[in-house]
């Protein structure tokens, strides 16, 4: 048994001026993907995927498990309603499709700086 993973890069990435807080979210958000389906999802494959669209990179982290309820997980849990809010805090994009039994694909789409037209520099609190 075991689980396999499948890494899904472009050959050649390019330099991505991603801030230091996207970086540490990204890292942080794949984590906790991973780590919930070594805990949660019973499966046997995991797919990390990577790419650039439209001045974005959208990081992804599928499974073929055994799937769940996705509106329940966010009201009864606080993992999937934490990873929301952190990347929309950032302006970026958490989605997350599921269903009993169909696997689970978690999406991370964050803005890539000086390519949206969004400034980065500003710090808020």
């Amino acid at each position: 048994a075991g689980l396999h993973v499948r890494i899904d890069f472009p050959e050649n990435i390019p330099a991505l001026p991603l801030d230091g807080m996207a970086r540490h979210q990204l890292a942080l958000g794949v984590r906790e993907a991973l780590s919930n389906i070594v805990r949660h999802a019973r499966a046997t494959e995991a797919i990390l995927s990577l790419a650039i669209e439209d001045g974005s990179i959208i990081v992804g982290v599928a499974d073929n498990g055994q799937g769940f309820n996705v509106e329940k997980a966010v009201n009864e849990g606080h993992g999937l309603a934490n990873l929301r809010e952190r990347f929309e805090q950032m302006g970026g994009r958490f989605e997350c499709a599921s269903a009993p039994g169909a696997g689970a694909k978690i999406q991370f789409r964050l803005a890539v700086a000086g390519r949206s037209g969004q400034g980065g520099d500003e710090n808020e609190h």
